[in-house]
C-alpha cells in the first residue's frame, strides 16, 4: 500500500495528512486560507467535545468542518454512518438499528435534532494542538449504505486502509503532483464519491480543499476564482452539462473528475472545449469505491486501477 506512515513495521499506522509545515494551507474559505495548525487545533478542541457515542452521523454542511468532524470522531473511535438520504423514516431506522448514534453539525436547527442527539460543531477557543493523526489501516471509518432502491439498503464497512488505499492508486492514476493544489467540489463529503476524492484524495496528497459547496454554474466559477491557482474540479455530469449550457466562464482548471453517472462523449468533448481542460471520469460503487477511469473525450474504454 502506497501511503504515508507515521510509523514502520506491523500494524503500522497511516497518517491522515500527508507531511508538510505549519503554515500550509489545507482548505480555503473564501480567500482566506486554513493552515496545518489550525486544523490540529481545531481538532483538539472539537475532539474533546465530542460525546462518547459509538456511531455518527457527520453532517457538516462545510467542507472543512465535516474534515475536522471525520478526524476528531476517528480519534475518538467513532465510526461515520453514510445513509444514502436524510429522510426522517432513514434517520429514524438508523436510530434503531444503531442506538446511541448522535449528528455532528454545522447548521443552527437541524432536522436529525428530531430524532437523535446533536452536537454542534464548535471549536471557540482552540489552542492547544493536537498531534498528526494517524489511524491503523484495520481501523473502521465509516458504514455506507446503498440506495436500497432493490430492495433494503445494503451496508458496506470502509477501513481505513482501504479508503487511503483508494486515494493513492487514484491519485497516481490522475497524475497528481507532490507539490500539491487545491481542489473544489460539488458533491457532499457524505456521499462515498465525494468522501474519498473532496476530503480523503486531497489531505493524503497534500491538496488543499475549498470549504464550501457551490451549487449553481456562477456559484462555480466564483468558488474557482476565489481559490490562489488552477484547481480540481469534483463533479458530476449534471453540473457539468449545467455549466455548459449556461455558458459560464470558469477559471483555468487543473482538469475536471466526474462520476455517479455515465458521462456523455459529446458532453465530455464540448467541456475540454470550452474550458481548455481535460475531463477524465472514474467508474465505481458503494460496494466497490471508484474501480476504473477513462477520458472519454478521447476513448469509451475502461482502464482499470492498479491492483484491480
Amino acid at each position: 500500500m502506497n501511503a504515508h506512515c507515521a510509523n514502520n513495521g506491523a500494524g503500522a499506522r497511516l497518517s491522515f495528512l500527508r507531511p508538510g509545515q505549519p503554515e500550509d494551507a489545507i482548505a480555503w474559505r473564501g480567500k482566506r486560507p486554513i493552515t496545518r495548525r489550525e486544523f490540529l487545533r481545531d481538532l483538539a478542541a472539537l475532539s474533546a467535545r465530542l460525546p462518547d457515542r459509538p456511531h455518527v452521523l457527520n453532517h457538516c454542511e462545510d467542507r472543512y468542518q465535516f474534515m475536522v468532524g471525520l478526524a476528531a470522531a476517528l480519534t475518538r473511535g467513532q465510526v461515520s454512518l453514510f445513509p444514502s438520504n436524510r429522510a426522517p423514516e432513514v434517520l429514524a431506522q438508523l436510530t434503531r438499528d444503531y442506538p446511541g448514534v448522535y449528528c455532528l453539525t454545522d447548521r443552527r436547527a437541524p432536522e436529525e435534532a428530531a430524532v437523535m442527539q446533536v452536537c454542534a460543531y464548535d471549536t471557540a477557543g482552540a489552542s492547544v494542538e493536537a498531534q498528526d493523526p494517524a489511524f491503523l489501516p484495520e481501523q473502521l471509518v465509516a458504514i455506507a449504505f446503498t440506495s436500497g432502491s432493490t430492495g433494503v439498503p445494503k451496508r458496506y464497512p470502509k477501513y481505513w486502509g482501504g479508503v487511503v488505499h483508494e486515494a493513492r492508486i487514484a491519485g497516481e492514476r490522475l497524475g497528481l503532483d507532490a507539490a500539491g493544489g487545491q481542489i473544489l467540489a460539488t458533491v457532499p463529503a457524505q456521499h462515498m464519491y465525494g468522501f474519498i476524492y473532496s476530503v480523503i484524495l486531497p489531505v493524503q496528497w497534500g491538496y488543499a480543499i475549498g470549504a464550501e459547496r457551490p451549487f449553481y454554474p456562477e456559484d462555480i466559477r466564483r468558488a474557482l476564482a476565489a481559490l490562489p491557482g488552477p484547481a480540481i474540479l469534483v463533479t458530476t455530469p449534471v453540473h457539468i452539462r449545467a455549466c455548459v449550457l449556461d455558458g459560464v466562464q470558469l477559471p483555468p482548471l487543473d482538469f475536471i473528475l466526474t462520476s455517479t453517472a455515465p458521462l456523455d462523449a459529446a458532453l465530455a468533448a464540448q467541456t475540454e472545449t470550452l474550458y481548455g481542460t481535460r475531463v477524465q471520469e472514474f467508474y465505481g460503487s458503494t460496494e466497490t469505491g471508484a474501480i476504473a477511469a477513462r477520458r472519454q473525450a478521447e476513448t469509451g474504454v475502461w482502464r482499470t486501477f492498479t491492483d484491480i
